[in-house]
């Protein structure tokens, strides 16, 4: 009998969940970028890396007008060494979408702190839940990784990987 009880919510927690969806799987928009970060640098420093993206609309949406877009969102975030060797002497890591040309008005993509001191070659951010629709209707725009050490960096890392994307939702 106890196991009934236990059945029932756990299978009405599913229909609620899968019920909830109605709107159609985003278009994604990936992109890849790369950085570099210095051996020796300050962990008691924020180290900050723009670098200025093109949006590349057609390529991702097509002849889809931006007013049949409601809405996009980012989906995830990687960090990557490609020389193989561990990233774990970062502390946290956060990354903006500037707007505009003005450095003191980011909007967050994603962020992770306290990341653990086992990290492996790469490492997720958790996205935020921001619309950067207006942001990536022009040609261009500035992401900024900003990282956080628990250590000076021990090597250069060259190139720091940064796959980055967004979900596109139609109207």
């Amino acid at each position: 009998m106890r196991k009934i009880y236990l059945f029932i919510p756990a299978l009405l927690s599913l229909l609620m969940v899968s019920s909830c969806s109605d709107t159609e799987p985003g278009i994604d928009m990936i992109y890849t970028q790369f950085s570099r970060i210095q051996s020796g640098d300050n962990h008691l420093q924020n180290h900050c890396y723009e670098n200025v993206v093109a949006v590349n609309w057609d390529q991702f949406l097509g002849d889809i007008a931006e007013d049949e877009v409601l809405e996009i969102r980012p989906s995830f975030v990687t960090v990557s060494n490609n020389q193989g060797l561990p990233l774990d002497f970062v502390e946290h890591a956060y990354m903006n979408i500037l707007l505009g040309d003005d450095p003191n008005s980011p909007l967050e993509m994603a962020f992770r702190e306290n990341l653990p001191l086992n990290t492996g070659i790469s490492f997720e951010l958790i996205p935020g839940l921001a619309d950067f629709k207006n942001e990536l209707t022009d040609g261009t725009f500035t992401f900024r990784l900003c990282l956080n050490y628990y250590q000076p960096a021990p090597y250069t890392v060259d190139p720091l990987q940064v796959d980055f994307g967004f979900q596109a939702y139609l109207k």
